[in-house]
């Protein structure tokens, strides 16, 4: 029995996903015959596609039989049938299509699919139409355990929900009138071809149709074979229930949804909830919240709600190939990038050696505002699903929203402008057009049918009303404000297309929202929703309302203690969370007390110390790539005989060298993304499991859980190691790399002591109660024995997330159980959002005492080589303080900021001294001032971050003055040039004696 579904009219793309099973016997019972008409010299004028019937002993088109010879069901009536106007197909001319072939021919594309309104009438049960509103992507999913003879396939259709006037004309898409509340309108896929001819004789679907025909590396001799093999594989699915019949509803009843955001350098997380409801005054159900899924366009049926990889690639979906552009105005995902495993995924298929198409993270790249030198291309998807017309052309990043936006990424302002002409966007806005693609992603999951028919309510259409995003807790307060504006810039972009569609509500919020400036401070004090924070706010929710019951008293007593710098008279708790993230570690130390008279526990937090660093979970991943996986591969290119291995692998990996290519400073970074992250990973996964004390695998291994490399980065791997270390039979996919856990685990100490080292003398300075650690690389027991070796706190009162139980309530939760503490992050942020519009029915918090999380930028001086500190000797700015100097001796200044006064304070990357170009660099230098200059310069009293380059002096060596406009404050926090997942640069030292697997050096990165 075929399936039903409801969709909502003005909905955007809605998808609609079948699992249906063929033993290796299904096939389609069609027959065809052509009719080719032919000039005096053979070439072809015209022809027509026959349906064969058999009457009798002979076959005629079925087209040709007289109207009165077919009864109203499509039976024939053959005593009617007049023979003078029949077409009589010779038997050796009709041919039937054999059962693999429509699925070997149109599998992994998308294809034009006839789903028409159904008409009351059995002679003409379909009306004409809507032609272009439905297309379907199908593919084989392999599966475990199954039936030899059976094969399983995944239909994907996807419904451009929009629906327009009837004006006459062709019927190509829903009419208004369509959508029917009783959803008595319904549309079904036309499997007779006599009811749908004109669809299939439309040249564009002809065209299209071709396009994929062409690909098929055996040819038949047939004219229309790319049409019956399309009909055979219509009546195919259609036999094994692969086309459910769909009814349209009105859109004029609507649930508004907001989305929550945990934006991480490496992952973000993201949650979806209804803030309103058909049922007045109903109380917030926390398991009704909705994990943010990502649909892989590329492999529709592949949904993720996990959080995902931040990894952006620059690719076009057009949900079919090129015949598309005669369908304009339909079907229109205008992202520019994809993201999560479907940008991996795309990224191991990117073939190009000179231009760009990927990036690691828009976050790291915030400050960037600077046009690429080298254009952003797409990647080739369409030369990969064998399109010989486009295979390995270089086409730029200009489609989708690309028309409103100029070429360095930032918004088009003037409408009677082309847009960009160049897609040389800045890398910091590509945090803008990432979000346009999440912004897509949420709004089609919120009319998907299953979300609507789980929330209930299911004929009402969902509109995103607001949208909530957090940031780490000492974020730069420039970058706060970008990552802001790109998700108000995403909305700008997304409303240009979604206009029509009514999706995003007009008054569409950004949270945190900010406060207004009062009389006595130009910068506004309000909370940015900070990482460490709400995973607080997760853990006092769960234990308060779920473990405690809501009683609050107890809690306290329990958890913690009366304090004389609080109150002597009732008990508080002090809180300290750690959230290790991709990018950067962050610390919240808060002291929470509650209204012991209130009936629900009314929180009232106090922030006492706050500071964040920029080294995590991506510093530890390379730091294992430095210390294991590079000496693995060393090891074993010289154990199969290799010479001149070190220098091999320094050419390969190490930073730049003179005579390396641009080709080869792609591949390098193909290596460090594609190869030796996975590695790392499975080094990462394997000291998680408290398995051996070490193992070996080949680095082919990794790729069973990973996508292996489709581009030419083994070949060239495998070429330079051969020619350069004298190996002939060598296999990089079979270098075997030794996983040594007390190596891994050292590599994981190296990078996370330092910082854990400071975080915990200001935890036991400040007398906390508890400690919480959250964020992925906190599971790691390297990482937690750091705290307990500490001895700052009992073991007991160290709550690691990943082994925490929630209740039920959680949206992440299995069981209780929570794998990933990232998305702490992103439920803290929802219970905060949701106390401030009120939906908090058993739990308050008063967020006003969180707006005096400011800015922790006490200190600003010049940095160390290292990126790292600043010593005393070196600062500018100290705390209070709003004038200072440093030297200027021709060569960019990197300043960077700190909270304390310790020398040995991590420091955090903000600014870069440098002239302003090198013209000014040449003039200066005709001028003959002679160095170091001295730099005076002032800071903003209300944004001690702030450095402008119009408050400064320059004199030289000799006192003389020079003119500031030479100069330039480049706001920058990121230490090199490119964040090293997209330079591919590791160090490599000979970290492993060759008799050992123990650890003989250890140099920092």
């Amino acid at each position: 029995m075929n399936q039903f579904f409801e969709l909502i009219e003005n909905t955007g793309i809605q998808f609609i996903e079948i699992e249906i099973t063929l033993d290796e016997e299904a096939k389609s019972d069609k027959s065809f015959a052509e009719e080719i008409i032919y000039d005096d010299n053979g070439k072809e004028l015209s022809g027509s596609l026959l349906f064969p019937y058999k009457w009798g002993e002979r076959y005629i088109d079925y087209d040709s039989i007289n109207a009165e010879a077919i009864d109203h069901r499509g039976n024939v009536l053959e005593d009617e049938i007049k023979e003078q106007f029949v077409r009589f197909i010779e038997k050796k001319e009709i041919y039937k299509i054999r059962g693999q072939e429509p699925l070997d021919m149109y599998c992994g594309h998308w294809i034009p699919i006839p789903y028409y309104r159904v008409r009351n009438d059995e002679v003409m049960p379909f009306h004409p139409g809507p032609q272009n509103w439905c297309r379907m992507w199908v593919d084989e999913v392999p599966q475990e355990d199954e039936d030899p003879d059976l094969s399983t396939y995944k239909i994907v259709l996807a419904f451009d929900t929009r629906t327009t006037e009837n004006e006459g004309g062709d019927y190509l898409t829903p009419y208004s009138q369509d959508a029917d509340h009783t959803g008595n309108e319904r549309f079904k896929c036309v499997i007779k071809e006599r009811f749908c001819q004109e669809f299939y004789n439309r040249e564009e679907v002809d065209t299209w149709l071709g396009n994929i025909y062409d690909l098929t590396p055996t040819k038949h001799k047939q004219t229309f074979r790319h049409f019956t093999t399309y009909f055979a594989l219509l009546d195919l699915l259609d036999q094994a229930g692969g086309f459910p019949e769909i009814a349209l509803l009105p859109d004029d009843k609507r649930i508004e949804t907001s989305l929550v955001l945990d934006i991480g350098n490496s992952r973000t997380c993201g949650l979806i909830v209804e803030t309103t409801s058909p049922q007045h005054n109903t109380l917030f159900d926390f398991t009704n919240v909705k994990r943010l899924q990502i649909r892989d366009l590329s492999i529709p049926y592949r949904v993720y709600e996990e959080p995902f990889e931040m990894q952006v690639a620059f690719a076009e979906q057009k949900f079919g190939n090129e015949a598309v552009n005669f369908f304009k105005g339909l079907f229109e995902w205008p992202g520019l990038l994809r993201i999560g495993k479907e940008a991996v995924r795309l990224t191991s298929i990117f073939e190009s050696e000179d231009s760009q198409a990927t990036l690691s993270s828009p976050k790291r790249y915030l400050w960037d505002t600077e046009p690429v030198s080298i254009p952003w291309i797409k990647v080739d998807t369409e030369g990969a699903l064998g399109y010989a017309t486009s295979k390995g052309l270089k086409r730029r990043a200009l489609y989708g929203i690309a028309t409103q936006v100029n070429n360095d990424g930032s918004i088009l302002t003037n409408e009677m402008l082309p847009g960009a002409t160049q897609s040389t966007y800045a890398k910091g806005s590509l945090m803008t057009f990432a979000l346009v693609e999440i912004i897509f992603q949420a709004v089609s999951q919120i009319n998907h049918h299953q979300f609507r028919k789980d929330l209930g309510n299911s004929s009402f259409k969902r509109v995103l009303k607001n949208i909530v995003v957090s940031c780490p807790t000492a974020m730069t307060i420039r970058e706060q404000q970008s990552l802001k504006q790109a998700v108000e810039d995403a909305i700008t972009l997304c409303n240009k297309y979604l206009e029509g569609y009514q999706l995003l509500h007009p008054y569409i919020t950004v949270y945190p929202q900010e406060a207004a400036a009062s009389l006595d401070e130009e910068v506004p004090k309000y909370w940015r929703f900070d990482e460490a924070t709400c995973s607080q706010i997760t853990y006092l929710y769960s234990e308060l309302t779920d473990k405690f019951l809501g009683k609050h008293d107890l809690f306290f007593k329990y958890k913690g203690k009366k304090r004389a710098n609080t109150s002597t008279e009732k008990e508080s708790i002090t809180i300290a969370s750690v959230d290790i993230g991709g990018g950067t570690t962050d610390l919240m130390i808060c002291n929470y007390y509650t209204d012991e008279n209130a009936e629900i526990p009314v929180l009232k937090p106090t922030p006492v110390f706050w500071e964040g660093f920029n080294i995590a979970g991506d510093d530890i991943i390379k730091r294992i790539i430095e210390y294991v996986v590079l000496p693995g591969i060393e090891k074993y290119i010289k154990s199969q005989g290799g010479v001149h291995v070190n220098e091999t692998l320094n050419y390969l990996f190490g930073a730049n060298q003179g005579n390396q290519t641009a080709a080869h400073r792609i591949h390098r970074r193909q290596f460090a993304n594609q190869v030796a992250i996975y590695c790392a990973y499975y080094a990462v996964d394997f000291v998680s499991q408290q398995g051996p004390a070490g193992t070996t695998k080949t680095i082919g291994s990794v790729f069973q859980h990973h996508p292996k490399p489709k581009n030419n980065l083994i070949p060239y791997l495998e070429k330079v190691i051969r020619e350069r270390c004298k190996v002939a039979d060598f296999s990089f996919l079979d270098i075997e790399v030794t996983y040594d856990v007390q190596l891994i685990n050292h590599a994981i100490t190296d990078v996370m002591k330092p910082v854990t080292e400071q975080l915990v003398q200001l935890i036991a300075l400040f007398d906390c109660d508890v400690l919480l650690l959250s964020g992925r690389p906190s599971n790691l027991k390297a990482v937690r024995e750091l705290f307990e070796k500490s001895l700052v706190l009992s073991p007991d009162k160290i709550v690691n997330f990943g082994d925490y139980k929630f209740g039920d309530w959680y949206p992440f939760a299995t069981f209780g159980q929570v794998k990933d503490p990232k998305t702490t992050v992103s439920v803290g942020a929802l219970i905060a959002y949701l106390n401030a519009i009120n939906k908090l029915d058993i739990l308050r918090i008063d967020l006003k005492n969180l707006s005096n999380i400011q800015s922790t930028a006490d200190y600003l001086g010049v940095l160390d080589n290292n990126y790292s500190k600043i010593k005393s000797d070196k600062i500018i700015f100290k705390k209070g303080s709003y004038e200072g100097t440093f030297k200027f001796h021709g060569v960019p200044v990197p300043i960077g900021m700190r909270q304390l006064p310790t020398d040995n304070w991590i420091a955090t990357p903000i600014y870069v001294f440098r002239f302003k170009n090198d013209l000014s660099k040449e003039e200066l230098a005709n001028e003959e001032f002679e160095y170091p200059f001295t730099v005076t310069i002032s800071r903003d009293e209300d944004n001690k971050e702030r450095l402008s380059i119009e408050d400064i002096e320059v004199t030289d060596k000799n006192g003389e003055d020079i003119d500031n406009k030479h100069f330039a404050f480049f706001f920058k926090t990121l230490p090199e040039l490119e964040y090293w997942k997209d330079s591919g640069e590791f160090l490599l030292k000979k970290f492993i004696d060759e008799d050992s697997p123990q650890l003989t050096e250890a140099v920092p990165s």
